[in-house]
């Protein structure tokens, strides 16, 4: 998968670990601090509004765009945080956690309930709760809420 090799490159980045070292020391919890961090610093959008305002071009509501992590925290190096989707700001939490050394992976879900996949959140592993969280920042419930839709046919991938 595409997000996988992504979040996988971009553990080598020096940006992406100098940017995961400051968010996580925002907060005794390192996990929390990169929550809180991604949350507060990378604004929500769709793929739709994104390609449209930053690129100038018209797409349907299908067009999927992610955006590298290692890509973000470069950009962020340099005064710059654009908005994105859930795919790729949950990517950014998945490898900023990662490079911090937690067990990751993250999850397409059918959000809506309609049938199809059309969401994606970071889980992280946690030491102390001994199991696995969800840390999704594109959503409006708190770090490590308990996921309410059906899990049946998700797909997980480790990282």
């Amino acid at each position: 998968m595409q997000i996988q090799r992504q979040i996988r490159e971009s553990l080598n980045s020096p940006h992406l670990l100098d940017l995961a070292t400051v968010a996580s020391q925002t907060h005794t919890d390192p996990i929390i601090g990169v929550y809180d961090f991604v949350k507060r610093t990378f604004p929500y959008d769709t793929d739709v509004h994104i390609l449209k305002n930053r690129y100038n071009l018209d797409f349907d509501n299908n067009t999927e765009l992610l955006t590298a992590p290692w890509r973000m925290a470069v950009d962020y190096s340099k005064g710059v945080a654009l908005s994105e989707d859930c795919d790729s700001l949950n990517a950014l939490v998945a490898a900023m956690n990662a490079v911090l050394g937690f067990k990751v992976s993250f999850e397409i879900v059918d959000f809506s309930g309609n049938g199809q996949y059309d969401h994606l959140l970071s889980r992280v592993y946690h030491i102390d709760h001994s199991k696995w969280l969800t840390v999704d920042v594109t959503t409006d419930f708190p770090v490590f809420w308990e996921e309410s839709y059906s899990k049946e046919n998700n797909i997980i991938v480790e990282v």
